[in-house]
C-alpha cells in the first residue's frame, strides 16, 4: 500500500504543499502510515496533514461525504465502493479483567464468553 501511494504522490512532481486529510480507525496498522507520512514530509515539506480518529463507520461516512483524502479501516472496505490495499499484519484484541475472574482461567475467550458481560470498550 505504501509503495502504491508513495509512487502516486512522486507521480505528481509539481506538488509542493497542501492538505492531506486521513481518517484512522482505531488500529495498530496506522503505524505503517505514519512511516510513510514521515518520509512524505521529508520529500514534501509543504504538505500539511491532517488526521482524524474514529471507528470504521466514523470515518468511512467522513470519506463518502468528501471530507477526507485516505483512511484506515479496522475491517474489511467494501470492495464495490472503494479502492483499496490491505496492510500486512492484522490486529490483535485482548481483554482486561481481575485475576480472580473465572474468564481470566481460559486459555482464550470467544465472544461468546463475553456475552452477557458488561463491558468497556472503543466505539
Amino acid at each position: 500500500m505504501a509503495d502504491k501511494i508513495e509512487q502516486e504522490f512522486l507521480a505528481l512532481d509539481d506538488i509542493t504543499g497542501g492538505d492531506i486529510y486521513f481518517g484512522l480507525a482505531e488500529s495498530y496498522q496506522i503505524s505503517y502510515l505514519a512511516r510513510e507520512i514521515n518520509s512524505f514530509k521529508k520529500l514534501y515539506p509543504d504538505l500539511r496533514y491532517h488526521i482524524t480518529s474514529g471507528d470504521t463507520s466514523q470515518v468511512a461516512e467522513k470519506l463518502d461525504k468528501g471530507l477526507l483524502d485516505f483512511v484506515v479501516l479496522a475491517e474489511m472496505p467494501d470492495t464495490s465502493k472503494y479502492e483499496s490495499l490491505i496492510f500486512p499484519e492484522t490486529d490483535s484484541w485482548g481483554v482486561v479483567m481481575p485475576a480472580d475472574v473465572p474468564l481470566a482461567q481460559k486459555e482464550s475467550i470467544t465472544v461468546d464468553d463475553l456475552a452477557g458481560l458488561p463491558l468497556f470498550c472503543s466505539g
